[in-house]
């Protein structure tokens, strides 16, 4: 007992204390514990005056977590747990960093398709209208060339000789009436074709703006408008290779026909370079490049204008006009 702390001599106590007490005779007297004191023994009530601690909110992430037991959540990153699909083990930091990544490409997913829809609204929105214009023009048209029709199918059923014969005044009073309504409806004619090639100009307009946008995007490359000056002559030169004529070229300006006939130059010359050939660059074939010498000029010269400025204005109009000279054929 002399080598024993306070502590240990009051620990063997309550454990002798707990050991049942032996009945006369060697064997230990069992005694029976009323109900009422079981239940009370079981409901462990809690000291007057002392109140049960209250529950805190679910913990739902690895920061709540690392709080409540006191460490870095950093240091929960390297725990490993078994994914119950594929019996993969993995990292909870790796883990954590593949779901932010899912949900930032399903977030990027939601942004393109919200992008797609308003403009695939608002392409329906200006076709719906480019129909109704072209319904009007079209309506115009008809009525003009009806009433041209008509002035000239009068003006056959008469018999001049005759008509001059009998009344020379009369006769040529209604012939200039007739030539008045076939020259009124001709005029109107051209007025609704000039109307309507007009809109047909500003919807063309309007779609090379929109794929040279959409060009851009897709070749983020050309946003730099001496870059797009560089591998234009090489795409020309592919399209040529391949059997374009001047004229399709010429209508080439849907973005995708301009991002597949780049990527095709660019295989080739891939190609072209695994087996040993040059790498500086196809020669243009041929007619390769179009518009004239002066307008090549007017063009490199927007071109570095737009290379050596900070203004984005200028430098859509270089754009646009790269793609325009690339794109266009000859005239």
């Amino acid at each position: 007992m002399a080598g024993k702390t306070a502590g240990e001599i009051l620990r063997e106590a309550m454990a002798s204390s707990e050991e049942p007490q032996e009945a006369p005779g060697g064997a230990p007297e069992e005694q029976e514990v009323p109900e009422d004191q079981e239940a009370q023994e079981d409901e462990q009530e809690a000291p007057e005056g002392q109140e049960e601690p209250e529950e805190g909110p679910p913990i739902t992430s690895l920061t709540e977590l690392a709080q409540a037991i006191g460490v870095d959540p950093s240091e929960l990153y390297d725990l490993e747990i078994t994914l119950s699909d594929s019996k993969e083990r993995i990292k909870l930091g790796e883990l954590k960093d593949r779901l932010q990544e899912s949900s930032r490409l399903e977030s990027t997913i939601r942004e393109k398709e919200e992008q797609l829809a308003r403009e695939y609204q608002q392409a329906y929105q200006n076709r719906q209208a480019w129909q109704a214009q072209e319904t009007e023009f079209t309506g115009h048209m008809q009525q003009a060339w009806l009433a041209m029709q008509q002035a000239d199918a009068d003006f056959k059923r008469i018999d001049w000789d005759k008509f001059d014969q009998l009344d020379p005044g009369k006769s040529a009073n209604e012939k200039q009436k007739l030539m008045a309504r076939y020259v009124a409806a001709k005029e109107q004619l051209q007025q609704a074709q000039a109307a309507h090639q007009n809109l047909l100009n500003e919807q063309t307009q309007k779609a090379r703006a929109w794929h040279d946008t959409k060009t851009l995007e897709a070749i983020p490359e050309w946003r730099d408008p001496s870059v797009a000056q560089t591998e234009v002559p090489d795409i020309l030169a592919y399209a040529k290779k391949v059997g374009l004529t001047d004229e399709e070229l010429s209508q080439a300006w849907d973005y995708r026909y301009r991002t597949i006939l780049r990527d095709g130059m660019l295989y080739r010359k891939l190609k072209e370079s695994s087996r040993g050939l040059s790498t500086k660059g196809l020669k243009p074939l041929p007619g390769g490049r179009t518009g004239s010498r002066s307008q090549g000029s007017q063009v490199a010269d927007l071109v570095k204008q737009a290379k050596n400025s900070n203004n984005r204005d200028l430098k859509r109009k270089a754009q646009a006009a790269v793609l325009s000279q690339a794109f266009r054929g000859k005239r």
